[in-house]
């Protein structure tokens, strides 16, 4: 059986990513697109073989044809088409972060919940390739009990080609680079290695026009007893990515979007086990200096197949859909990480450790900057 999608949003995540990823999953059709800009929303149809440019998010919603949504809108819009979309039944991929309001981001989990429909938060970070090779590799705690981690997510605010400011109207985003995106370094940290348990935080506005956090860090402390660092700017010229992971028996590096020649490849694992315990997937990466000498220790260097985590994030939520089976990422994955915005804005406006879970009725506050 085919499905049915309607899309909120035209912009650029969904022209690059949701819109030739849809395009290539077999049984699935974009029936409607509604975008606030009608001519906007007519160039995607026309791309993409869309139907219908509806002039109404009433138009999507109210039509039982239409059997899932993509939510690609500015944030503060997500609360109302998902609540809306949910109590139509209709299944909702929605992209990150969940909402810009606690209190509203557990509305949304209930109305899915209540409706027996799935929500997913686009998370693209868990799809790529090399990020599933170290979940592995953690669950089969192949580098020890990790003590401590770091991850860096840089990309000038220019440099991606939004249709709108509005990542920088901060009643419409709920604020800025910490949301849009240190946000998916904080679902991937969470993903890898579990809950938070308490964070200070540092947000500045320190290049950018716009008067919004463009400098993010982030101290955190895990349930596991682990402890590291989330740092991301929207200032920088040159993207920054990577990822470490320190463990009691070994250490892993790795990147997703680039590399550059610092990190040399996607992804790197140190060990000092013999090669009789690494795991065939690992072990297949190792190249000796001479093929009659045996593994040491050391770096196994990985460069794993190339492919786009917003195909397989999106693959995912259609299988299942289909299936009937839960999705990879949910609505509380969505929530856990909007905490961790909250707690990071408490942080600063407070100069003061905070400890989770954060209440549900946290009101929004993003800090002031000059």
């Amino acid at each position: 059986m085919g499905l049915n999608f309607g899309v909120f949003g035209s912009g650029a995540v969904f022209n690059l990513c949701h819109g030739p990823a849809l395009s290539n999953i077999k049984n699935v059709k974009i029936k409607s697109i509604f975008d606030v800009d009608k001519s906007r929303a007519k160039e995607a149809a026309d791309k993409w073989k869309i139907d219908n440019v509806v002039s109404e998010h009433d138009d999507i919603i109210n039509d039982d044809e239409i059997d899932a949504v993509i939510i690609a809108t500015p944030n503060n819009l997500h609360h109302e088409l998902t609540i809306k979309s949910a109590n139509k039944k209709k299944h909702i991929f929605c992209e990150k972060p969940i909402s810009i309001n606690l209190q509203e981001a557990n509305e949304m989990i209930d109305a899915c919940n209540e409706n027996k429909v799935q929500l997913q938060i686009g998370f693209n970070q868990r799809f790529w390739s090399q990020v599933q090779i170290v979940k592995r590799l953690l669950d089969m705690n192949f580098i020890g009990k990790i003590h401590s981690f770091r991850t860096i997510y840089s990309e000038k605010y220019s440099v991606f080609p939004a249709a709108t400011p509005y990542r920088y109207i901060l009643d419409q985003s709920g604020g800025a680079t910490i949301i849009d995106l240190a946000i998916h370094r904080i679902d991937m940290i969470r993903y890898l290695l579990g809950e938070y348990k308490s964070l200070v935080a540092e947000l500045k506005h320190s290049e950018i026009p716009a008067k919004v956090d463009d400098n993010v860090h982030i101290l955190l402390n895990m349930e596991s007893g682990a402890v590291g660092t989330i740092a991301s700017d929207r200032y920088s010229p040159a993207i920054g990515d990577g990822t470490d992971l320190y463990g009691s028996e070994g250490a892993i590096h790795f990147n997703t979007e680039t590399i550059n020649p610092f990190h040399a490849v996607p992804l790197a694992v140190y060990t000092e086990k013999p090669l009789s315990e690494i795991p065939d997937f690992l072990k297949n990466n190792y190249y000796p200096d001479a093929w009659w000498k045996e593994f040491k220790g050391g770096w196994i260097t990985v460069k794993p197949e190339r492919t786009n985590p917003y195909q397989k994030e999106l693959q995912g939520f259609c299988d299942n859909i289909s299936s009937n089976k839960k999705v990879f990422v949910n609505g509380t994955d969505g929530l856990k990480a909007l905490e961790v915005v909250f707690a990071s804005y408490i942080s600063k406006n407070e100069r003061r450790w905070v400890d989770f879970p954060i209440p549900k009725n946290t009101p929004l506050n993003i800090p002031k900057y000059s």
